[in-house]
């Protein structure tokens, strides 16, 4: 198995030097230098995701060129969106265009008022995604949600029932 190629050597490679790197970020050379540490030895979770994107797109970079063209467009000066850019992307992602949910998605982006509940609401949609009779805890876990279904005079779509014990 090949020797991944380290991002340092990468830059080498295609002549990016890592002053004009750490110019163009409006960082120190060597907070720069850490985060490239932080990257070839596996710990990317300390990196900022816009940080995190960058390495990823200059360890698979053709040239300078593209590596300046990329730090320009989504680093330096990102563009400003829109609303209308927004809902755009947000229904590209769908498979079916849905404005109430284009609208929610966009809304649940802007705001905290759902934090709290998002994960709940990821497990039920993982338990209702398995397609199979669902157990009593699997269940008692979509109570709440199967009670909101019913005072909005919604049925829950699950398969069968659970299995009894």
């Amino acid at each position: 198995m090949p020797t991944p190629i380290l991002l340092r050597d990468k830059m080498r490679e295609i002549d990016l030097r890592l002053v004009d790197l750490a110019q163009f970020l409006e960082l120190s050379r060597p907070t720069v230098y850490k985060f490239i540490d932080y990257y070839e030895t596996g710990q990317r979770d300390r990196l900022e995701p816009k940080i995190l994107r960058l390495f990823d797109f200059i360890s698979q970079a053709p040239s300078k060129a593209s590596v300046m063209s990329y730090v320009i467009e989504n680093i330096v000066k990102p563009k400003e969106q829109t609303p209308q850019d927004r809902e755009h992307q947000i229904a590209n992602l769908l498979k079916k265009e849905n404005k109430v949910k284009i609208e929610f998605i966009n809304r649940i982006a802007e705001s905290q008022v759902f934090d709290p509940i998002l994960d709940y609401l990821l497990q039920c949609e993982m338990i209702l995604a398995q397609g199979k009779a669902l157990e009593e805890q699997e269940i008692a876990i979509l109570e709440p949600l199967i009670a909101l279904y019913q005072a909005l005079g919604l049925k829950l779509p699950f398969e069968g029932e659970h299995n009894g014990k």
